[in-house]
């Protein structure tokens, strides 16, 4: 799979960082190759088709869980050069993984509540914002626009210390970043969004993961996960929490 025409320099990574923290979520194009996205997308489908549920939820979102485990080709997402160097930057070099899902929103498929992600739903507020605790890359497998229903996200609502209220309309505030397949979106965790109205004929499929740093509690059981991955390197295991710190029995330090 290739790395489309993004490098992993200095400059890219300070530059994706820098708008991070700016605006709270970055766009960063062709880091695949369309045909490489559109190949991960039909592994997410088949992959859908094979767990098919009657639990999809009414705003029509489709997720497959603990990827993973289940196609070597995402582990190759989880360590790509780029995702790592931005995230280390970004939540120090021994971050490790959160969660890694597919999200389907098949065409129709509503607006989504206005939120951020764990752990900041689990903090009472006011909590701090800086440093992150999270961040968010988005692999875009189709185009991500306004039209299919992509990611929308509230500029600068990263540096507010605390949750939207919960069903509250900030649509207004809200902006689509236009990310054609191939693109990967980085975000602060604390970045308010929500998924879009799918007005297209087509699904809209991303690969949404999350980055943390070391100390937190992942959302997703990864350590489980390794034992279905052949031969991973040292950096996937450390991604997967493998050299998390476990108390140890009569050492309280």
């Amino acid at each position: 799979m290739s790395d489309g025409s993004q490098t992993t320099g200095s400059a890219t990574v300070e530059r994706i960082v820098s708008t991070m923290d700016d605006v709270g979520y970055c766009v960063v194009p062709n880091v695949l190759s369309r045909e490489d996205a559109s190949a991960l997308a039909d592994i997410v489908l088949a992959l859908q088709a094979n767990e098919a549920r009657d639990d999809t939820s009414d705003l029509g979102h489709c997720r497959v869980l603990h990827l993973l485990a289940k196609h070597p080709v995402f582990v190759q997402l989880l360590a790509h050069s780029l995702v790592v160097a931005v995230n280390e930057s970004y939540l120090g070099p021994d971050c490790v993984c959160s969660t890694f899902s597919s999200n389907c929103a098949m065409s129709g498929a509503d607006l989504s509540y206005w939120h951020c992600d764990h752990p900041y739903w689990t903090i009472a507020p006011p909590y701090q914002v800086d440093p992150p605790l999270t961040a968010h890359t988005i692999w875009c497998l189709t185009d991500l626009t306004e039209e299919a229903g992509g990611t929308k996200f509230v500029p600068g609502s990263h540096r507010r210390p605390f949750l939207p209220e919960h069903e509250g309309d900030y649509d207004h505030e809200g902006q689509t970043p236009h990310a054609p397949a191939g693109s990967i979106i980085f975000a602060h965790g604390a970045t308010w969004h929500s998924a879009g109205h799918n007005q297209s004929n087509d699904p809209r499929i991303g690969i949404f993961v999350r980055y943390a740093r070391s100390f937190m509690i992942p959302q997703e059981d990864m350590q489980a996960q390794l034992v279905a991955i052949e031969d991973p390197s040292s950096l996937v295991r450390r991604l997967m929490g493998a050299d998390q710190y476990v108390p140890q029995r009569g050492y309280p330090y």
